[in-house]
């Protein structure tokens, strides 16, 4: 059985795991969306075959999970920080450490959450779109 403190550590870890598995995705659909769009005439026949709608919607869907990603952490850091503030100036010579009670948070679980389901969908059409290009005649 793993202690509280032990619990808060690897949720802490899965957390920045998950964050950056999030912006390795939606960077590199974001990628592939940008490189069928700006492909030419003379691109291979699976470019002609995912309208572009399409892949601006898949392109728009990850710049909103880093944009979601980005606002979890602008979110999360305010909160923090004026907790922090308000525990500082309870600090005197009667109490030398005061404890820091950091408010529960949940526009920063909104974007945590709400990042990998934009990453997943982008991710996920892209696949399909793709498969049912080379696939479907």
């Amino acid at each position: 059985m793993a202690t509280l403190k032990e619990a808060s550590q690897r949720l802490d870890l899965l957390s920045t795991q998950i964050s950056t598995q999030v912006r390795t995705v939606a960077l590199g659909v974001l990628a592939v969306a940008w490189l069928f769009i700006s492909g030419s005439k003379d691109s291979p026949t699976l470019l002609a075959k995912i309208s572009e709608w399409e892949l601006v919607t898949i392109a728009f869907l990850s710049l909103l999970a880093l944009a979601f990603d980005l606002l979890q952490y602008f979110v999360g850091y305010f909160v923090d920080y004026r907790a922090y503030k308000k525990a500082r100036a309870l600090k005197n010579a009667d109490n030398p450490s005061p404890t820091v009670k950091f408010p529960k948070n949940p526009l920063r679980h909104f974007f945590f959450y709400t990042k990998q389901m934009l990453a997943i969908v982008a991710a996920g059409w892209l696949a399909v779109a793709c498969i049912l290009a080379i696939f479907v005649k």
